[in-house]
């Protein structure tokens, strides 16, 4: 494989890990820390298969993914600020909600909590057309959010909203408001992730998320939440996974089981090197 397959791959790789970290830097920023993303990105994964498998289709499959997800999470944010909950344990709360959820209804659905395979529409041509337009739009969708961030009020507003309420208060603005919409941001580019991972193999693997909602989280404390800063620690992470992928089996003196856990490894590296990062939450939530 040459240097530009190589290149591309990693890309290829990076896109769910940098879609998912796109919509946690709302949340981030607001002061939450979104570790429910994980879970939204198999719920989203498995629901797109699920109505795709009922309409036939895959746009309907993908609008009805994300709407029940994003009404899923709207409704459990509203608990939340309603509550003053911890919106770490409630995010913990629905990883272990949906893992079960997903194995109820594929149980009753499909007869099985294993793999779920549709052929006759999640076909290799979807795989390849997959890894092409959601490469593109993950790296469009941070550009663009970058520019969000940096140069609107709306995206001053919420790079505010974790660490001075006051200020948004004085100007007229409920920080509550962004709250709830680093929410919504953060499930819809999480339920778009796991909606690319089933496209790319054409089928759902239970638990298909992989821990990829961690690393995103570990991506955006390792960038300074900061767009820049976060697109070159997926591309780091995702380098590691690409050669733990190429290398497996062929590098006698590392076990292949070391390879495969490299990018989680450098994940919580960042976690321990980072935290300062995670004290500004419970500071936040006190």
């Amino acid at each position: 494989m040459n240097l530009s397959n190589s290149i591309l791959e990693i890309l290829i790789i990076s896109t769910p890990l940098l879609l998912i970290a796109t919509g946690t830097l709302f949340s981030e920023l607001c002061g939450i820390l979104a570790v429910f993303c994980d879970g939204i990105v198999n719920l989203g994964a498995f629901l797109f298969f699920l109505f795709t498998y009922l309409t036939q289709n895959i746009f309907l499959g993908i609008l009805l993914s994300l709407f029940f997800c994003c009404l899923f999470i709207f409704l459990i944010s509203l608990l939340t600020e309603k509550t003053k909950a911890n919106p770490f344990l409630i995010g913990l709360a629905i990883n272990l909600f949906t893992t079960g959820l997903i194995q109820i209804l594929s149980d009753n659905i499909f007869n099985t909590q294993g793999v779920l395979v549709f052929p006759e529409i999640l076909t290799p041509a979807s795989q390849i057309k997959t890894r092409i337009f959601g490469t593109i739009f993950a790296y469009i969708s941070a550009i663009l959010i970058f520019l969000l961030l940096k140069f609107t009020r709306v995206g001053i507003c919420f790079r505010i909203t974790g660490t001075s309420k006051k200020l948004l208060i004085e100007q007229g603005k409920n920080p509550t408001t962004y709250k709830f919409l680093s929410w919504q941001i953060a499930t819809f580019f999480s339920a778009i992730a796991g909606i690319i991972l089933v496209l790319r193999i054409s089928s759902f693997v239970p638990n298909i998320s992989s821990g990829r909602g961690w690393l995103a989280l570990a991506a955006v404390l390792a960038g300074q939440k900061k767009i820049l800063g976060i697109v070159i620690s997926i591309l780091v992470f995702s380098t590691f996974e690409f050669l733990a992928t190429i290398f497996q089996g062929s590098v006698g003196i590392i076990p292949p089981s070391i390879m495969i856990t490299l990018p989680y490894l450098i994940a919580i590296i960042a976690f321990i090197l980072l935290p300062s990062n995670l004290s500004a939450h419970e500071q936040n939530n006190l």
